[in-house]
């Protein structure tokens, strides 16, 4: 007698259905993902976060109710909107005629504004105290 047994199929497995005639493996589906990322005009990118970083992050995830990604996205997308955004305007208002001094007032305003955030976390630990 065989000590193995076979278990018979099941009907109606849970999970979604496969796009083609079998299931996409991970690698496949990880591929799909960033290709429909790329049309969309987006790029994902792994980065590591370390030590007193990582510390930082989990705290401002639990003080905020986000998850750490949630935190880092956030954090990534308001650097990105000051070093990247803020200079790439003041050089199209300098383009429409605006004065040097008015684009560096403008740059002045607004590459050193408080991360967005850090305004929801104090909300919520002022609402959050008696």
């Amino acid at each position: 007698m065989n000590s193995k047994q076979t278990n018979p199929p099941q009907k109606g497995v849970p999970g979604r259905k496969p796009l083609g005639k079998r299931a996409m493996t991970n690698a496949e589906r990880l591929r799909r993902s960033r290709r429909l990322l790329a049309e969309q005009g987006g790029h994902a990118f792994a980065i590591r976060v370390q030590g007193a970083h990582w510390t930082e992050v989990q705290w401002f995830a639990a003080a905020t109710g986000q998850t750490p990604t949630e935190v880092v996205r956030q954090i990534v997308q308001d650097a990105l909107d000051r070093f990247v955004l803020v200079p790439r305007e003041a050089q199209a208002m300098l383009k429409r005629g605006a004065s040097l001094e008015d684009a560096a007032q403008y740059i002045d305003d607004n590459l050193d504004t408080p991360f967005h955030g850090l305004t929801r976390i104090r909300r919520k630990l002022t609402t959050d105290t008696p």
